[in-house]
């Protein structure tokens, strides 16, 4: 496999084989080993910059997919917002003026929004910012839905009663 070596001895005038110490030995294994750790480290490099694997691909993928999901998820928090300070602009000026109702103070509104934390599992995961801001959206798009939900049944409480006294009011003057 290998060729054997060998040397001139200059005292007897032969060729001896040439035999290497233990120290060199041990240096050359070392090097090739390390030489071949670095083609090796080098290959793995290139392949991992230059391929993607199928689990990294399908990973990245679904991550994509759940950032589509999850922007669409703020979007329809920001429309239902928007459509419920319509109905509350419209509950304070137009329903609660119209039957002589005071406004709901925002502070009610509100509803004492921060201090504890509702969703701890959630805040305990590694992307706690990216959900957790969701997630108070959410809650306080609920809170805000509820507590108009009972201005309304308020509202609409009052107003069968106002039509109930203006079904029993006479219309003419009685003679």
């Amino acid at each position: 496999m290998f060729k054997k070596k060998y040397y001139l001895n200059p005292d007897t005038l032969q060729f001896e084989l040439a035999k290497k110490s233990p120290k060199i030995r041990l240096r050359n294994t070392l090097v090739y080993i390390s030489i071949l750790s670095l083609i090796a480290v080098g290959f793995r490099l290139t392949f991992d910059n230059y391929f993607t694997s199928p689990k990294l691909r399908f990973f990245t993928q679904q991550n994509e997919q759940l950032r589509k999901e999850y922007d669409e998820l703020n979007r329809e928090i920001k429309n239902a917002e928007k459509i419920l300070t319509d109905i509350q602009i419209r509950d304070d000026v137009l329903y609660r003026s119209v039957l002589d109702l005071d406004p709901i103070p925002t502070s009610v509104r509100e509803a004492g929004f921060g201090g504890s934390e509702n969703y701890e599992d959630i805040l305990l995961s590694r992307n706690k910012d990216f959900v957790s801001n969701t997630a108070q959206k959410l809650e306080m798009l609920r809170t805000k839905a509820k507590i108009q939900s009972i201005s309304l049944a308020d509202v609409y409480k009052l107003a069968r009663i106002q039509q109930e006294l203006l079904d029993h009011k006479p219309s003419i003057q009685p003679i």
